[in-house]
């Protein structure tokens, strides 16, 4: 248990590393978080309009992405069976503070038990903060609900912030 712990931390480590020091925009991660959630939090359910019963996955940039080039089309959601499904609603909220503008909350309508999502794809422009980066044609497997959350990035911010 220990050897798979470390091996495990090692690797979250690694990877987002290796994705800031290249110049190149990536999808750190996507967690399908939340199934058919009516718990949506009161932040992003303001922003959201009519996301209670809809299923809320976060999704992990590189780098911090400019939250005006966020938009529902930008986002595809390919299930296990390749189907589509319905993205209504993206935000950086509630991670909305200094720092935070990695990761987005995606709202909609993804799949089921039996035809989960497996890939998130950005399809549109999305820009990252400083403009510089396009995250245009990156792409994340889907970590399974069951399989839980996972850390995936960890960085220390000034102490003023």
């Amino acid at each position: 248990m220990f050897k798979e712990v470390t091996a495990a931390i090692a690797l979250m480590a690694l990877v987002p590393t290796i994705a800031m020091a290249q110049d190149t925009p990536s999808l750190l991660s996507a967690f399908f978080g939340l199934d058919v959630s009516r718990q949506i939090a009161v932040r992003t359910a303001l922003v959201c309009q009519g996301v209670s019963g809809r299923d809320g996955m976060p999704v992990i940039f590189s780098h911090e992405v400019d939250s005006d080039t966020l938009d529902p089309e930008d986002f595809r959601v390919i299930r296990a069976s390749g189907d589509t499904g319905r993205v209504g609603c993206v935000t950086l909220r509630p991670a909305d503070d200094f720092g935070e503008l990695r990761t987005a909350l995606v709202v909609g309508q993804y799949g089921s038990a039996d035809d989960p999502p497996a890939r998130v794809e950005i399809v549109g422009d999305v820009m990252s903060l400083d403009g510089s980066l396009n995250f245009k044609g990156t792409v994340a497997e889907v970590i399974p609900l069951a399989s839980g959350p996972t850390m995936i990035l960890a960085e220390d911010l000034p102490p003023n912030h």
